[in-house]
């Protein structure tokens, strides 16, 4: 870089591309000069694309027809031949997201912040191989469930759609009690069989670990799935063209920049370690350039696989692996109408702190051959230290408590509105 930055001339200094950072600088940059400086040479930090050069050919184990399995089995030269031929058609993310259909993000989305993306919808949720119920229409039409067990289904699924609404009389009730009520314990309370406990806690509450779950937040995470429902077809989640967090990032610094946010990409890491202002904020992974604080961290793996493997019919998916002794795991299976991958390809992926675990989870669901690989991220709690804002990254696949978290950052710099009314509301 042969030039010298002034980093005076601006009301907010930005280190990272992160889509946490990125949504910040959207909101910031109405109403404040912004400076984004991204360390890398491409946008989004953890949340951009990346192909693997580190890699395992693995062998699936579901058993098959013989004339199947010989039609569809490659020698593992010719598939990996066929995968680095078309490598710049794989879109795989260093952290891939999903997006609720009701949303923060897809609310921003659809009333103009980033007009220019795509969505597909991911259409069905599995659980132990079968595809969960949790529709009205699904759960009556399903003859494993008595008649019994689907009225208890549809009053847990009641309660959680109308759970911390405000009455008739305006009076919103008061959730602080449910913080110490175990959302398992809950469960068992309503009396249903171990199947459906599992179908409300796994799939609809989507916890993927054997941490405690409070009544409170197991009813909210059910009820931001059961609203999501429905609004764009039959399933909960959207997924971006061209993988969902990189592009999020994009197009969040484009609507900074269309406000008047300047960008410096591949900016040196010695340049980073002189920046002075009162208004910095900065992606945790360079939290060591500007204080000699201990930030906890949270070390976690995402495994990917490419393969010729499906799920169900080749829809876009969510496959549950429940808790037992060690954690569970989500699997995404994320099809070519995504632009993920090309044409005839599968890309699968899941995350977790246990490296073996999820690649066993991985395995039942690949026929033939499959490219496997993982990617190690540091995740961060955002934190205020020094008067300098660090931002945590983002756990997980299902960012729902993003807009939140940027709203805080937002909310402590600026006090006009995070978003326009015509945007956000």
């Amino acid at each position: 870089m042969d030039f010298e930055v002034n980093y005076n001339d601006y009301d907010v200094v930005i280190v990272g591309t992160g889509l946490i950072e990125s949504i910040v600088a959207g909101g910031l940059s109405r109403h404040l000069k912004v400076l984004h400086l991204e360390p890398e040479g491409i946008y989004g930090g953890d949340n951009s694309i990346h192909f693997p050069t580190d890699y395992k050919i693995i062998k699936g184990k579901r058993e098959m027809e013989s004339d199947a399995q010989e039609k569809l089995e490659e020698s593992e030269d010719a598939f990996v031949e066929g995968v680095l031929q078309k490598k710049r058609r794989f879109n795989v993310e260093r952290t891939p997201k999903l997006l609720y259909s009701n949303g923060d993000i897809i609310k921003l989305i659809q009333n103009g912040a980033c007009p220019s993306l795509e969505f597909q919808l991911i259409k069905s949720l599995y659980l132990d191989g079968k595809r969960v119920p949790y529709s009205k229409e699904d759960i009556f039409s399903n003859k494993e469930i008595s008649l019994i067990e689907k009225r208890k289904m549809m009053k847990l699924l009641t309660t959680a759609l109308e759970y911390g609404a405000t009455g008739e009389d305006g009076i919103t009730p008061d959730l602080t009690n449910d913080e110490a009520v175990s959302f398992l314990d809950y469960l068992k309370s309503l009396g249903l069989k171990q199947e459906l406990i599992t179908i409300a806690y796994s799939a609809i509450a989507l916890n993927s670990t054997n941490e405690p779950l409070s009544k409170k937040h197991g009813l909210k995470r059910m009820q931001i799935h059961l609203k999501s429902i429905g609004i764009f077809g039959p399933g909960a989640f959207l997924a971006s063209l061209y993988g969902t967090s990189s592009e999020l990032v994009q197009a969040f610094c484009r609507y900074c920049a269309v406000h008047g946010g300047n960008y410096i990409l591949n900016y040196p890491l010695d340049k980073i370690k002189e920046i002075k202002h009162s208004n910095l904020i900065v992606s945790s992974k360079y939290h060591q350039y500007f204080t000699q604080a201990n930030l906890s961290s949270n070390t976690v793996h995402y495994v990917y696989c490419i393969t010729k493997s499906f799920v169900g019919e080749g829809d876009n998916s969510i496959v549950v692996v429940p808790p037992a002794e060690q954690d569970g795991n989500f699997v995404i299976q994320l099809n070519s109408h995504t632009e993920c991958v090309p044409e005839g390809y599968y890309l699968l992926v899941t995350f977790g702190k246990d490296v073996e675990l999820l690649e066993h989870s991985l395995l039942p669901l690949v026929q033939g051959y499959g490219m496997m690989w993982s990617n190690t991220v540091e995740i961060y709690q955002d934190i205020k230290v020094d008067d300098i804002w660090f931002v945590g990254g983002t756990e997980g696949m299902f960012c729902q408590d993003m807009v939140e978290r940027a709203k805080e950052i937002y909310h402590s710099i600026c006090t006009e509105e995070f978003y326009p009314k015509k945007i956000y509301e």
